[in-house]
């Protein structure tokens, strides 16, 4: 009997102690966004209007992040050396574009559409691309830059703000100014009979402030934690590790912004949009394996150096535990991928001919950039991969056991 009052007391002390078997879907990783589309949960009536002025798609939380951000402050000088303010024009257009992006180049036809709407400046910002490239890149198109398009080389200052203070994502982003906020983004290549609806939200039939908040009472706007505060969470070390690594400002912010974020390897399956240079049709016994997508931009005449340094990143350790899966840039086709001299085995498992839509979402736009995952979760990215040595870095610092996705607060 007294055994059995021992027994019946140990029980309930143990049923009073919080205990919580977690799961491997379930591990508390740093999030960098509340796992959720703000989009989501905004009235029915101004998701029909974003998805009309917006291609029909989803507004990304980093879309909602630049509604009604002050405009840029300073003075900009264009490729013919003429000043340019944005508080001397009540409405703006800002065109983000880059010489190397193929949905930017497919753009430029449109620019002409896009200044007939003559109350409004149009500045069109090449944060890649010199005035001669630029010039050049017209001239491709058979298009002559128009009077009224103001065209800005890449400007340090102005690069800081669209990065730091927009955190622009994606070419080409078109943003619409009014009274000197942003009113409107569209990010990603337009489709021009979207054109009149997009100025409708921007200049016309705006979104209000007040639209952003929930019934609850939920600001939609202060909804995502800072990556100040993610980064914060880390240890000094790992802290260290993520600013040696960050070269060219990009491999912070994509990391802070994709760390703990799910991956759902069945949509990149037979069914999904992307496009399958080889026979890898299902992703799924890879979903609990460490992941490295590799983006590249390489073509049929892209450089032997080119092709030679992404196959030395794909083979640089044979030891470590990791799959590795190429992703092409825009429009490319397998005849790029036969210069590479790689068989798809290990690590090699697939080639994608077009970015899976939930890592485009991220912004990516240098080449080569490394985007590493494990057990169905982001842990970092590599921008603009710079060396095989630093790779191997990124490779421990993403991939390890000690990985900065691994502890909250390690």
């Amino acid at each position: 009997m007294f055994k059995k009052l021992l027994l019946l007391i140990l029980l309930l002390c143990l049923s009073c102690t919080k205990t919580e078997t977690i799961e491997p879907d379930d591990k508390e990783y740093i999030e960098a966004m509340k796992d959720v589309l703000l989009f989501d949960e905004i009235d029915a009536k101004l998701q029909d209007r974003l998805q009309e002025a917006n291609n029909g798609s989803y507004y990304q939380n980093y879309q909602f992040q630049m509604l009604f951000q002050d405009a840029y402050d300073g003075t900009l000088t264009d490729i013919n050396g003429n000043p340019f303010r944005f508080d001397e024009h009540e409405k703006v257009w800002l065109e983000i574009v880059s010489v190397n992006c193929g949905h930017c180049q497919n753009q430029l036809s449109y620019v002409n559409e896009i200044l007939e709407y003559e109350d409004a400046a149009f500045v069109q910002y090449f944060n890649v691309g010199t005035k001669e490239e630029i010039i050049s890149l017209y001239a491709q198109q058979d298009l002559e830059i128009p009077e009224k398009l103001t065209v800005i080389s890449r400007d340090d200052d102005f690069r800081k703000y669209i990065t730091d203070t927009l955190h622009v994502k994606v070419y080409p982003t078109l943003i619409a100014y009014d009274q000197g906020k942003v009113s409107f983004v569209n990010a990603g290549e337009m489709e021009m009979e979207t054109l009149p609806a997009v100025y409708e939200i921007g200049f016309v039939d705006k979104i209000r402030r007040s639209e952003l908040v929930t019934e609850k009472g939920e600001d939609l706007l202060s909804i995502n934690r800072s990556m100040d505060d993610v980064e914060a969470s880390l240890s000094e070390e790992n802290r260290k590790k993520l600013s040696e690594l960050d070269h060219d400002g990009k491999t912070r912010e994509l990391t802070l912004s994709m760390i703990g974020k799910a991956i759902d390897y069945k949509k990149y399956g037979a069914n999904s949009n992307s496009t399958y240079i080889d026979e890898v049709k299902d992703f799924t016994s890879y979903q609990e394996k460490k992941t490295v997508f590799i983006y590249t931009y390489l073509r049929d005449n892209s450089e032997t150096e080119e092709v030679e340094f992404i196959n030395e990143l794909i083979h640089s350790d044979e030891n470590y535990d990791y799959v590795v899966i190429l992703m092409e840039g825009l429009e490319s086709s397998s005849a790029a991928l036969r210069h590479m001299d790689v068989s798809f085995d290990a690590p090699v498992v697939s080639s994608l001919a077009r970015v899976p839509a939930d890592l485009l979402k991220f912004g990516l736009v240098s080449y080569p950039t490394a985007i590493f995952a494990d057990e169905g979760v982001f842990t970092g990215c590599y921008s603009e991969i710079e060396n095989v040595d630093n790779f191997k870095k990124a490779l421990q610092l993403f991939l390890s056991d000690e990985s900065l996705a691994y502890k909250k607060n390690n």
